[in-house]
């Protein structure tokens, strides 16, 4: 059954297909060459007006601004945007702007420090150095937040260095950092399917939040694990091979993409334990510690880690911290740099 929609589509494309035979007939008048011009005409004007089917067909309506962007994207030069806005507080990272800054120039990342009001879709990707805060101008009309969105329909990488991306919104006017759960401060359940055991003492919400809100995408809960990276080939193609970068494969694995979203495109993948058997053997899971979920022409991107060493010396090591900062930054560069070639697409039309 085919919808009204690409019905009225099918009747534009075939009321097209037969214009060609009417110029053909008019811009010639001895009989002789009237279906040799025909011929000619038709493929010429045929293929012209392919092209602009093609348009009309997958897009309905041509999305002019986007295009726009799209190519002054393209033609520009691959600017990185960090966010950095006083008094805002890291949850669960240790690293401030100017570190991020320092780490993607040393790798060849044309970067720059900006503001919640410098939010443009010229910047290819913007990093939120806050993890699992950030900055927020009206926690109840989140203004902010909306523009992230806008950002990210327009065709930009929004990036999320740790934790459930827009998690805490900081309103840096007042100094508080609320959740924007749903559910703040209801017991969470502890929710594979083997086990059903609920969390005490009362926390934050981890399914109801702006994320599965917005973008339909959950997260692993507990602690961070310490486990290694791995990509596969479709993966690697789109942030290159990132097991390698650093000193090893290791990772703090914290809050990483769960196979129940919607939709995501998985970056690289982790086993983490979740469970244990009756033998008390650990239960494992596949999570996605770095992945994208579509949104409009763009992509939230989305690092699984936990990359707060100094108030967790006594479980995680500085060094392996850095190695998974070192990860995200090559992570950005080459999703950046294989978007623009026009390697891969992150439009969620195509997911």
């Amino acid at each position: 059954m085919i919808e009204r929609k690409n019905f009225e589509n099918l009747l534009w494309v075939l009321t097209g297909a037969f214009f060609p035979f009417f110029i053909g007939y008019l811009i010639t008048s001895e009989k002789s060459l009237k279906q040799t011009n025909l011929l000619f005409s038709w493929i010429f004007f045929s293929g012209l007006y392919i092209i602009g089917t093609v348009f009309v067909w997958n897009y309905d309506i041509i999305d002019y601004e986007y295009w726009k962007i799209k190519m002054k994207r393209v033609l520009s030069l691959s600017m990185v945007g960090i966010l950095n806005q006083e008094k805002v507080k890291l949850q669960f990272s240790s690293y401030t702007p100017n570190d991020w800054l320092s780490m993607l120039e040393g790798i060849g990342v044309k970067a720059k420090l900006i503001s919640i009001n410098e939010i443009d879709s010229n910047f290819s990707a913007i990093i939120n150095p806050y993890g699992e805060t950030y900055p927020e101008e009206d926690l109840i009309e989140l203004t902010t937040y909306h523009k992230f969105i806008e950002y990210i329909k327009k065709g930009g990488i929004f990036v999320n260095v740790g934790g459930i991306p827009f998690y805490y919104g900081f309103d840096f006017k007042h100094n508080r950092n609320p959740t924007l759960s749903e559910e703040a401060k209801t017991i969470v359940l502890y929710e594979h399917a083997l086990i059903e055991m609920p969390i005490y003492p009362p926390q934050f919400s981890l399914v109801k939040t702006q994320l599965n809100t917005s973008f339909k995408a959950l997260t692993s809960w507990g602690e961070s694990h310490k486990v290694n990276i791995l990509q596969n080939e479709d993966e690697i193609k789109f942030i290159g091979n990132v097991t390698n970068i650093g000193e090893t494969d290791a990772i703090f694995e914290f809050r990483s993409i769960r196979e129940e979203s919607r939709v995501y495109i998985p970056f690289a993948h982790c086993m983490i334990p979740i469970a244990k058997d009756k033998d008390q053997h650990d239960i494992f899971q596949q999570t996605y510690p770095l992945g994208g979920i579509p949104f409009g022409h763009g992509c939230l991107f989305i690092c699984g880690f936990n990359l707060d060493y100094k108030n967790n010396l006594d479980k995680i090591d500085k060094i392996t911290i850095d190695n998974c900062v070192l990860k995200i930054c090559y992570s950005v560069k080459n999703l950046v740099e294989n978007r623009k070639s026009g390697r891969i697409s992150l439009d969620s039309r195509t997911w």
